[in-house]
């Protein structure tokens, strides 16, 4: 799959909220996740380690309110996705993050997702 395909795929289970199977499809094994410096995990490495992250994160989830996946913007090896996720937390927290995502393509897979937001209080 080429950059393009892979964006669209992308998108597509993200909107059905198929995020691991996503992650598992599409990022290469060695990949590498990047969220903001502020983040208590700035940098995830290795696709087992994403797929961990991921997990922990939909186990906090308790209602999703709003989710939005935008249409990729695609260059050779990079595209960009605006998510925009409003959920409750099984703590009672709702939280609502606007962000964009860049993935960074290589040989058929995804090798790097870097995460562009605000935490809250930041």
């Amino acid at each position: 799959m080429n950059t393009e395909a892979i964006a669209h795929r992308l998108v597509e289970l993200v909107r059905d909220k198929q995020f691991l199977q996503a992650q598992e499809e599409l990022f290469d094994p060695k990949a590498t996740s990047d969220e903001p410096d502020t983040h208590p995990r700035p940098k995830t490495v290795g696709l087992a380690n994403i797929l961990k992250k991921e997990k922990g994160f939909l186990a906090q989830l308790e209602k999703w309110i709003q989710f939005e996946v935008s249409e990729p913007i695609i260059s050779k090896d990079h595209f960009a996705v605006r998510m925009y996720t409003h959920a409750t937390m099984k703590d009672g927290i709702a939280v609502a993050v606007d962000e964009i995502v860049v993935y960074e393509v290589s040989g058929e897979k995804i090798i790097n997702e870097k995460y562009f937001y605000q935490m809250p209080g930041h």
